[in-house]
């Protein structure tokens, strides 16, 4: 006797066949996970890469901006005011470069 293929729901995680449509147990119209293709994946990857680039470009105007506050400043007080005014201004500059480099990263060949 061939018994049917059993999968975890996606959702529930309780046993579903593997070619049902609708989760018996907690009605889930998509009871394995969703499959991308190879395009999707590759849109999905250069997301996440881009999400990265904007992270870390920010941090680094945010530490710039910092850094150049101390160096600058005279007097502890005026260091840190200027280290948080720089710093903030770092973090306003920075995703507008890291999106014009994703920007140009995408358009490269």
């Amino acid at each position: 006797m061939n018994r049917p293929q059993m999968t975890k729901c996606y959702d529930c995680g309780n046993a579903v066949s593997a070619s049902s449509r609708v989760c018996p147990h907690c009605g889930s119209s998509e009871p394995r996970p969703y499959q991308f293709s190879r395009r999707e994946q590759k849109r999905l990857r250069a997301e996440a890469r881009n999400d990265n680039r904007l992270i870390i470009i920010t941090a680094v105007c945010i530490a710039i901006g910092i850094i150049a506050g101390l160096l600058i400043g005279r007097g502890i007080l005026y260091q840190g005011a200027l280290a948080v005014a720089f710093g903030m201004l770092g973090a306003l500059i920075g995703p507008p470069i890291a999106f014009a480099i994703n920007m140009l990263w995408m358009l490269r060949p």
